[in-house]
């Protein structure tokens, strides 16, 4: 992750998955020093319109999906911070995880890999329903009872597990 806040931006708050936390449109949960959103994410190519983030499917993101949250990520970066902040990959080692998988050439959607978006994305297909976090560090909120993060975890399964309270 670039210097973000390490949570992510909610761009429709009027989802499911939002619901009893009060997060509004450009609201962060999940920032510092919790940081869900750090160091292994991942999102698909977007554009944004009237200030809401669609995909642009250029990347083979699924047709209905929906972008629910986002923050800036990047590839890799120079760990300015002496360890003290999480990080993905030093940018010389994704560079050359790149170079290794594609050599001199790599495929359109790699070409500007080095900048992006993490994302809380959801889609139906079917009977089917996704909804995903798209970073490693979910757990963080959890573990650290970051109120926001505990309540989307309830909400995600309290709709795919009604069981569960």
């Amino acid at each position: 992750m670039p210097r973000a806040s390490g949570g992510f931006t909610v761009y429709r708050e009027d989802h499911w998955i939002f619901e009893g936390t009060d997060l509004q449109y450009g609201d962060v949960f999940g920032q510092a020093p919790v940081c869900i959103a750090a160091f292994e994410v991942d999102g698909a190519d977007y554009t944004f319109r009237r200030g809401l983030p669609y995909p642009t499917h250029a990347d083979g993101a699924p047709e209905g999906l929906e972008i629910l949250a986002m923050t800036p990520a990047v590839a890799g970066q120079v760990d300015h911070w002496d360890g003290r902040v999480p990080l993905g990959a030093p940018i010389a080692e994704a560079q050359d995880l790149v170079d290794a998988l594609y050599g001199d050439e790599p495929p359109e959607h790699m070409r500007d890999l080095h900048r992006g978006s993490a994302m809380i994305a959801a889609f139906e297909r079917g009977q089917g329903r996704v909804v995903t976090a798209g970073t490693t560090e979910w757990v963080n909120g959890l573990i650290h009872r970051e109120p926001f993060t505990e309540r989307i975890t309830h909400n995600i399964l309290r709709r795919f597990a009604p069981t569960i309270g």
